[in-house]
Protein backbone atom coordinates (compact mmCIF):
# COMPACT_ATOMS: atom_id res chain seq x y z
CA UNK A 1 0.00 0.00 0.00
CA UNK A 2 1.34 3.31 -1.10
CA UNK A 3 1.78 6.31 1.64
CA UNK A 4 -0.89 7.67 -0.51
CA UNK A 5 -3.53 5.51 0.12
CA UNK A 6 -2.86 6.05 3.56
CA UNK A 7 -3.85 9.69 3.97
CA UNK A 8 -7.19 10.72 5.12
CA UNK A 9 -9.86 12.67 2.66
CA UNK A 10 -9.33 15.33 5.39
CA UNK A 11 -5.39 15.70 4.84
CA UNK A 12 -6.22 15.17 0.81
CA UNK A 13 -8.79 17.97 0.93
CA UNK A 14 -5.72 19.97 3.02
CA UNK A 15 -3.11 19.58 0.68
CA UNK A 16 -5.70 20.43 -2.05
CA UNK A 17 -6.14 23.98 -0.71
CA UNK A 18 -3.34 24.65 1.19
CA UNK A 19 -1.47 26.49 -1.93
CA UNK A 20 -4.15 27.97 -3.30
CA UNK A 21 -4.74 29.73 -0.13
CA UNK A 22 -1.27 31.06 -0.25
CA UNK A 23 -0.92 31.79 -3.62
CA UNK A 24 -4.60 34.14 -2.62
CA UNK A 25 -3.09 36.13 -0.14
CA UNK A 26 0.37 35.92 -1.27
CA UNK A 27 -1.48 37.86 -4.09
CA UNK A 28 -2.47 40.11 -1.92
CA UNK A 29 0.61 41.37 -0.44
CA UNK A 30 2.58 41.33 -3.67
CA UNK A 31 -0.64 44.03 -5.28
CA UNK A 32 0.02 45.67 -1.57
CA UNK A 33 3.78 45.32 -1.28
CA UNK A 34 4.64 47.06 -5.18
CA UNK A 35 2.50 50.20 -4.18
CA UNK A 36 4.79 50.82 -0.97
CA UNK A 37 7.91 52.77 -0.93
CA UNK A 38 10.85 51.23 -1.42
CA UNK A 39 11.84 51.49 2.63
CA UNK A 40 8.75 50.30 3.80
CA UNK A 41 8.77 47.55 0.85
CA UNK A 42 11.76 45.59 1.84
CA UNK A 43 10.07 44.95 4.93
CA UNK A 44 7.40 43.03 2.73
CA UNK A 45 10.22 41.37 0.62
CA UNK A 46 11.30 40.39 4.40
CA UNK A 47 8.15 38.73 5.45
CA UNK A 48 7.24 37.09 2.26
CA UNK A 49 11.07 35.50 2.11
CA UNK A 50 9.98 34.12 5.29
CA UNK A 51 6.75 32.46 4.53
CA UNK A 52 8.25 30.74 0.97
CA UNK A 53 10.86 29.18 3.33
CA UNK A 54 8.47 27.85 6.11
CA UNK A 55 6.29 26.54 3.08
CA UNK A 56 9.40 24.88 1.95
CA UNK A 57 10.08 22.93 4.85
CA UNK A 58 6.10 22.72 4.74
CA UNK A 59 6.23 20.71 1.63
CA UNK A 60 9.17 18.66 2.17
CA UNK A 61 7.66 17.31 5.58
CA UNK A 62 4.62 16.81 4.11
CA UNK A 63 4.62 15.59 0.44
CA UNK A 64 8.54 13.99 1.14
CA UNK A 65 9.93 14.20 -2.67
CA UNK A 66 12.23 11.81 -3.85
CA UNK A 67 14.78 14.43 -4.59
CA UNK A 68 14.56 17.07 -1.76
CA UNK A 69 18.15 18.72 -2.27
CA UNK A 70 17.11 20.70 -4.70
CA UNK A 71 14.60 22.18 -2.59
CA UNK A 72 16.48 23.20 0.45
CA UNK A 73 19.03 24.34 -1.50
CA UNK A 74 16.27 26.91 -2.53
CA UNK A 75 15.21 27.17 0.79
CA UNK A 76 18.91 28.52 1.69
CA UNK A 77 18.97 31.09 -1.50
CA UNK A 78 15.37 32.44 0.00
CA UNK A 79 17.14 32.99 3.18
CA UNK A 80 19.80 34.44 1.94
CA UNK A 81 17.70 36.93 0.14
CA UNK A 82 16.11 37.73 3.52
CA UNK A 83 19.00 38.74 5.07
CA UNK A 84 19.94 40.77 1.85
CA UNK A 85 16.94 42.44 2.48
CA UNK A 86 17.89 43.25 5.53
CA UNK A 87 20.77 44.03 5.20
CA UNK A 88 19.66 46.45 2.60
CA UNK A 89 17.09 48.34 4.88
CA UNK A 90 19.37 48.70 7.64
CA UNK A 91 21.39 50.05 4.69
CA UNK A 92 18.70 52.69 3.39
CA UNK A 93 19.75 56.33 2.52
CA UNK A 94 17.76 59.21 2.78
CA UNK A 95 16.48 58.91 -1.11
CA UNK A 96 15.07 55.07 -0.46
CA UNK A 97 18.43 53.65 -2.33
CA UNK A 98 21.06 51.38 -0.52
CA UNK A 99 24.24 51.86 0.44
CA UNK A 100 26.61 50.07 -1.40
CA UNK A 101 28.72 48.00 -1.04
CA UNK A 102 26.54 46.41 1.94
CA UNK A 103 26.36 43.26 3.61
CA UNK A 104 22.46 42.94 1.58
CA UNK A 105 25.18 43.00 -1.82
CA UNK A 106 27.06 39.58 -0.01
CA UNK A 107 24.03 37.95 0.81
CA UNK A 108 22.23 38.53 -2.62
CA UNK A 109 25.47 37.53 -4.52
CA UNK A 110 24.78 33.98 -2.56
CA UNK A 111 21.56 34.14 -3.63
CA UNK A 112 22.32 34.00 -6.53
CA UNK A 113 24.35 31.10 -6.58
CA UNK A 114 22.10 28.84 -4.47
CA UNK A 115 19.64 29.38 -7.19
CA UNK A 116 21.88 28.21 -9.83
CA UNK A 117 23.25 25.31 -7.67
CA UNK A 118 19.19 24.69 -6.84
CA UNK A 119 18.19 24.20 -10.24
CA UNK A 120 21.29 22.32 -11.20
CA UNK A 121 20.36 19.84 -9.36
CA UNK A 122 16.45 19.66 -10.40
CA UNK A 123 18.56 17.29 -13.05
CA UNK A 124 20.03 13.77 -11.40
CA UNK A 125 23.36 13.00 -11.97
CA UNK A 126 22.96 10.29 -14.56
CA UNK A 127 21.11 12.65 -16.77
CA UNK A 128 23.92 15.27 -16.19
CA UNK A 129 25.16 15.63 -19.92
CA UNK A 130 21.88 15.86 -21.17
CA UNK A 131 20.18 18.90 -23.55
CA UNK A 132 23.57 20.66 -23.48
CA UNK A 133 23.03 20.99 -27.03
CA UNK A 134 19.59 22.81 -26.47
CA UNK A 135 21.08 24.46 -23.57
CA UNK A 136 24.10 25.91 -25.66
CA UNK A 137 21.50 27.42 -28.15
CA UNK A 138 20.05 28.95 -25.08
CA UNK A 139 23.33 30.24 -24.01
CA UNK A 140 24.31 32.28 -27.41
CA UNK A 141 20.54 33.60 -28.06
CA UNK A 142 20.38 34.46 -24.17
CA UNK A 143 23.82 35.75 -24.04
CA UNK A 144 23.46 38.22 -27.26
CA UNK A 145 20.20 39.94 -26.16
CA UNK A 146 21.86 40.44 -22.63
CA UNK A 147 25.13 41.41 -24.30
CA UNK A 148 23.11 43.85 -26.27
CA UNK A 149 20.26 45.52 -23.70
CA UNK A 150 22.74 45.38 -20.68
CA UNK A 151 26.59 44.29 -21.05
CA UNK A 152 27.86 46.63 -23.45
CA UNK A 153 25.80 49.96 -22.38
CA UNK A 154 27.28 48.72 -18.58
CA UNK A 155 30.88 48.33 -20.13
CA UNK A 156 30.87 51.15 -22.08
CA UNK A 157 28.85 53.89 -21.03
CA UNK A 158 31.24 54.54 -17.89
CA UNK A 159 27.96 54.95 -15.23
CA UNK A 160 29.67 52.22 -13.08
CA UNK A 161 32.83 51.10 -12.06
CA UNK A 162 34.97 49.17 -9.39
CA UNK A 163 33.21 47.26 -7.52
CA UNK A 164 29.59 47.98 -8.57
CA UNK A 165 30.42 47.28 -12.22
CA UNK A 166 31.83 44.16 -11.04
CA UNK A 167 29.01 43.01 -9.19
CA UNK A 168 26.62 43.83 -12.02
CA UNK A 169 28.40 41.56 -14.43
CA UNK A 170 28.04 38.69 -11.85
CA UNK A 171 24.60 39.27 -11.21
CA UNK A 172 24.13 39.10 -15.52
CA UNK A 173 26.33 36.30 -15.83
CA UNK A 174 24.49 33.78 -12.89
CA UNK A 175 21.33 35.23 -14.38
CA UNK A 176 22.23 34.19 -17.79
CA UNK A 177 23.49 30.47 -16.11
CA UNK A 178 19.89 29.91 -14.39
CA UNK A 179 18.27 30.83 -17.79
CA UNK A 180 20.27 28.07 -19.21
CA UNK A 181 19.62 25.65 -16.77
CA UNK A 182 16.23 25.97 -16.15
CA UNK A 183 16.21 25.12 -20.60
CA UNK A 184 17.88 21.72 -19.48
CA UNK A 185 15.41 20.88 -17.37
CA UNK A 186 12.39 22.05 -19.21
CA UNK A 187 14.22 19.94 -22.14
CA UNK A 188 15.05 16.84 -20.14
CA UNK A 189 12.04 16.15 -17.52
CA UNK A 190 9.47 13.53 -18.36
CA UNK A 191 7.39 14.55 -15.24
CA UNK A 192 6.03 17.83 -15.63
CA UNK A 193 3.20 18.14 -12.70
CA UNK A 194 2.01 21.93 -11.90
CA UNK A 195 4.78 21.98 -8.92
CA UNK A 196 6.98 21.55 -12.09
CA UNK A 197 5.44 24.52 -13.90
CA UNK A 198 5.54 27.12 -11.20
CA UNK A 199 9.35 25.98 -10.27
CA UNK A 200 10.07 26.71 -13.75
CA UNK A 201 8.07 30.13 -14.05
CA UNK A 202 9.59 31.42 -11.06
CA UNK A 203 13.27 30.42 -12.47
CA UNK A 204 11.67 32.19 -15.79
CA UNK A 205 10.47 35.53 -13.87
CA UNK A 206 13.17 35.70 -11.85
CA UNK A 207 15.72 36.47 -14.92
CA UNK A 208 12.87 38.42 -16.43
CA UNK A 209 12.56 40.47 -13.71
CA UNK A 210 16.18 40.90 -13.44
CA UNK A 211 17.29 41.59 -16.85
CA UNK A 212 14.30 44.46 -16.93
CA UNK A 213 15.47 45.68 -13.33
CA UNK A 214 19.23 45.99 -15.16
CA UNK A 215 17.52 47.84 -18.08
CA UNK A 216 15.84 50.10 -16.17
CA UNK A 217 18.84 51.08 -14.29
CA UNK A 218 20.91 51.67 -17.46
CA UNK A 219 17.99 53.79 -18.48
CA UNK A 220 17.99 55.68 -15.67
CA UNK A 221 14.33 54.79 -15.09
CA UNK A 222 13.35 54.25 -11.63
CA UNK A 223 10.29 51.99 -12.04
CA UNK A 224 10.55 49.78 -9.51
CA UNK A 225 6.92 48.91 -9.07
CA UNK A 226 7.06 46.96 -11.87
CA UNK A 227 10.43 45.20 -10.76
CA UNK A 228 8.75 44.60 -7.39
CA UNK A 229 5.82 43.03 -9.26
CA UNK A 230 8.23 40.35 -10.32
CA UNK A 231 10.63 39.97 -7.48
CA UNK A 232 7.09 39.31 -4.95
CA UNK A 233 5.95 37.04 -7.86
CA UNK A 234 9.08 35.14 -8.03
CA UNK A 235 8.87 33.96 -4.09
CA UNK A 236 4.84 33.04 -4.41
CA UNK A 237 5.76 30.59 -7.28
CA UNK A 238 8.08 29.12 -4.99
CA UNK A 239 6.14 29.18 -2.01
CA UNK A 240 2.85 27.88 -3.98
CA UNK A 241 5.16 25.19 -5.70
CA UNK A 242 6.37 24.05 -2.54
CA UNK A 243 2.91 23.53 -1.16
CA UNK A 244 1.51 21.88 -4.15
CA UNK A 245 -0.06 18.20 -3.41
CA UNK A 246 1.52 16.81 -6.96
CA UNK A 247 4.46 15.98 -5.55
CA UNK A 248 3.32 12.80 -5.04
CA UNK A 249 3.11 12.64 -8.72
CA UNK A 250 6.45 12.60 -9.15
CA UNK A 251 8.00 10.17 -7.38
CA UNK A 252 5.11 6.99 -8.30
CA UNK A 253 6.20 8.23 -12.25
CA UNK A 254 10.07 7.97 -11.64
CA UNK A 255 9.22 4.40 -9.85
CA UNK A 256 6.98 3.79 -12.96
CA UNK A 257 10.21 4.95 -15.26
CA UNK A 258 12.78 3.07 -13.58
CA UNK A 259 11.24 -0.28 -13.81
CA UNK A 260 10.46 0.11 -17.29
CA UNK A 261 13.95 0.70 -17.86
CA UNK A 262 15.96 -0.80 -15.54
CA UNK A 263 16.65 -4.42 -17.91
CA UNK A 264 18.10 -2.21 -20.05
CA UNK A 265 20.64 -0.55 -18.00
CA UNK A 266 19.79 2.40 -17.69
CA UNK A 267 20.04 4.77 -14.66
CA UNK A 268 16.85 6.40 -13.64
CA UNK A 269 16.75 9.79 -12.70
CA UNK A 270 15.24 9.67 -9.23
CA UNK A 271 16.51 7.02 -6.80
Amino acid sequence: MSRDTLLSPARGVADEGLHRWYLGIGAVALVGGALLPPAVRVWVYVAVAASVIAAVAVGVRRHRPVWAAPWWLLAAAVAMSLFANVGWAVAMGPAGVPRFPSVGDACYLATLVLIASSVYRWVRPAEQRSGAVDAGIVALGGGATLWTLVLAPMLFDGRFAGLRLGSYLFYVCVDLLILVLTVRVVVISRVRTPAYRLMVGAAGLLVATDTVNYALLLAGEGRDTLTALGWLGTYLLIGGAALHPRWRAVPAACRATRHRRHAAGWRPMCR
